[in-house]
């Protein structure tokens, strides 16, 4: 018997999969022409930022924003735990669960390390799955976090990115217990009494932009970037959002401004969401 709940989702298109590679290739070439650029953002107060990984990622796959991150005048912090997921807890929705919980509660105690040193809350900077860790942290440890910025995080149905089908053809992963579901989109939709701006790409190879975004709110922005999801991590347009929501003012923050050329890059809203 077919599962009710499969017509409520499906995986990104797969042209935009298929082109994933060549794509962040071309993103990654267009980082050392916008160096002058990107380095003469203006920066913040100095805080502090961690950055967390996609799914399979590791430190590395953010290092050249952390680098940034560095040029603007912040202080960088990689997440320093490893690689993001490992096959065996990968296998079930039972066993992502859980590593999620072991994330949350090992990122936790570095983030009230940051925040005891330094005497201000931590930005977090997520990549894809990284960015569900870094609002369940938000969500979490509110005292602890200053605001949360995403960049093609999959908000909703697991099954909607491309990396489900692929478990469960080489991992043999199952379909999720309703329970294990439910309590995954509560963290997905955890609500935050900080701000988020999600960065997002309709061309996500990875994840389908109908779960890729949220309802705006006073403290909740979707900002659309042409990218690819694995270029999300050298791409200059999404790495210019990212400084300009770092710069924000702590108890001032304001969503993200659309005008004049930036209208035209940054302008695509989410329809879906109409």
């Amino acid at each position: 018997m077919n599962d009710p709940r499969s017509s409520q989702h499906q995986p990104p298109r797969t042209l935009y999969a298929v082109l994933e590679f060549g794509r962040a290739v071309q993103e990654m070439t267009t980082l050392l022409p916008a160096n002058r650029w990107l380095s003469g953002l203006p920066g913040g107060d100095g805080q502090p930022v961690m950055t967390l990984p996609g799914f399979g990622g590791a430190d590395g796959s953010t290092s050249l924003l952390r680098r940034y991150i560095g040029k603007w005048g912040y202080e960088a912090h990689p997440w320093s735990i490893g690689r993001n997921m490992d096959p065996g807890s990968a296998r079930n929705m039972g066993g992502v669960l859980e590593f999620m919980d072991d994330v949350v509660r090992l990122v936790g105690a570095k983030l009230h390390v940051i925040r005891k040193r330094s005497g201000k809350r931590v930005s977090l900077v997520g990549w894809s799955l990284g960015g569900l860790y870094s609002r369940q942290l938000a969500a979490t440890y509110p005292d602890l976090v200053r605001q949360v910025i995403t960049l093609g995080t999959p908000f909703g149905d697991p099954r909607s990115t491309i990396v489900w089908p692929i478990m469960r053809r080489f991992i043999d992963s199952p379909e999720p217990p309703e329970a294990d579901m439910a309590r995954w989109m509560q963290m997905a939709k955890a609500p935050l009494e900080v701000p988020l701006s999600i960065i997002w790409s309709k061309t996500d190879g990875f994840v389908h932009p109908k779960i890729a975004c949220e309802r705006e709110g006073p403290r909740t922005e979707n900002i659309h970037v042409c990218s690819s999801h694995a270029g999300f991590g050298s791409n200059p347009l999404a790495f210019y959002i990212v400084a300009d929501r770092l710069a924000q003012p702590e108890h001032d923050w304001k969503p993200f401004e659309r005008s004049g050329w930036r209208r035209l890059v940054y302008g695509t809203m989410p329809q879906h969401l109409d």
